[in-house]
């Protein structure tokens, strides 16, 4: 079924399969998307940049130029893994004015009036959209992995209302924003992050920054991505047009 698409990927270093490993970050082998080639046996165009957001994505023009060379002819698939990025905040800043409000590096509604220009262009051109939700994230290691490290942890706690929680919540937010653009915008969902919730060892599938998932996670992942698959309503319609040429 899916050898039949033409499957382009948009998104961040969760996509591109980046793993924190040796205090550094490196591609991971068996990453997520090149276990779901080799599942399906196909190849799949991965554009996904490390800190990629999607305001930097729609500012260089990536759908743009996926457009332009897109054959309008054959079954075309973009697919969305974003949001990690847009949903963090600078905490540089944060740390010099801890008492200021400060949103993240893309607001909650820039994020969804992005999402639905870019959505639409691709749907008005035939190209069949899919979205994936965020895996969650570990606050506390991520806080004191990444923001300690490089920041005044204290300063930054006091924004946080010494609520660690809130960078979960905040990143939560934005997954759900997803999940209901993709349910309401005719797109298909990869739910990639109830796969994640429900397993007691969570933590076990991310790397030490407790942001990006290590390889057990990936491979979670592609599981979770090929059950959607097999679910959704889109792919068996397809699998359906196929078997009758």
């Amino acid at each position: 079924m899916t050898e039949k698409l033409n499957i382009t990927v948009f998104g961040d270093s969760i996509a591109k399969g980046v793993i924190f490993r040796d205090n550094r970050y490196q591609v991971a082998q068996d990453n997520v998307i090149s276990l779901l080639e080799r599942h399906y046996s196909i190849t799949i165009d991965n554009t996904a940049q490390f800190g990629q957001t999607l305001r930097r994505l729609t500012d260089k023009k990536y759908i743009e130029r996926y457009l332009r060379r897109i054959d309008e002819k054959k079954h075309n698939l973009a697919v969305f893994c974003i949001g990690g990025n847009d949903c963090s905040f600078d905490w540089n800043s944060v740390q010099h004015t801890p008492s200021e409000a400060h949103t993240s590096a893309t607001s909650p509604a820039e994020f969804f009036e992005l999402l639905k220009e870019n959505v639409t262009r691709l749907q008005s051109r035939g190209v069949h959209v899919m979205i994936l939700n965020l895996p969650p994230i570990d606050s506390e290691e991520y806080f004191r992995k990444y923001i300690a490290e490089k920041y005044d942890g204290e300063r930054v706690m006091s924004f946080l209302k010494e609520d660690i929680a809130n960078i979960y919540r905040h990143q939560e937010f934005f997954s759900l924003m997803l999940t209901k653009f993709a349910l309401t915008n005719g797109c298909s969902l990869a739910d990639i992050r109830s796969r994640f919730l429900w397993k007691n060892d969570m933590r076990e599938l991310l790397c030490e920054d407790g942001i990006h998932l290590n390889e057990r996670g990936q491979r979670v992942m592609a599981e979770a991505i090929v059950d959607e698959v097999s679910r959704d309503p889109y792919f068996a319609s397809f699998e359906r047009q196929a078997a009758s040429c």
